[in-house]
């Protein structure tokens, strides 16, 4: 059983971070979103997804572990990245410490109102 789920892990979490990258692709070149906007972007998909994602899971009896671990651990882990977070803060703040403070304080807030959200909207649904 522990394989199965490291395997679900593994699957998803690579699924996820190809997402991500053409998620950011796709803001970057088509909609002209610069970075580190577009990861900001993706985040906040990614936390309200998880949100709404962790309201499905817990009310859904025919769901199984291994699925939701698939879907919240491994896709959504992967897909939001904190690490290319954490690289975005670093870079906006050797150029701008205040922008980097900003960027840092509203993706934080953002991502835990989207979760928020996510979370209320997948009550009512589920």
């Amino acid at each position: 059983m522990v394989w199965e789920l490291a395997f679900a892990v593994a699957v998803g979490g690579a699924l996820g971070s190809v997402a991500r990258y053409f998620s950011s692709f796709l803001l970057e070149g088509f909609f002209a979103i610069p970075s580190p906007w577009d990861i900001f972007t993706v985040n906040s998909l990614g936390s309200f997804l998880i949100g709404f994602g962790g309201a499905y899971f817990l009310r859904a009896l025919h769901s199984t572990h291994f699925w939701q671990i698939f879907w919240l651990t491994g896709f959504l882990g992967g897909y939001t990245t904190f690490s290319s977070f954490s690289l975005g803060i670093f870079r906006m703040a050797a150029k701008s410490p205040l922008e980097g403070f900003f960027y840092a304080s509203i993706s934080v807030l953002v991502g835990l109102f989207a979760c928020f959200l996510g979370q209320k909207l997948g009550n009512r649904i589920f």
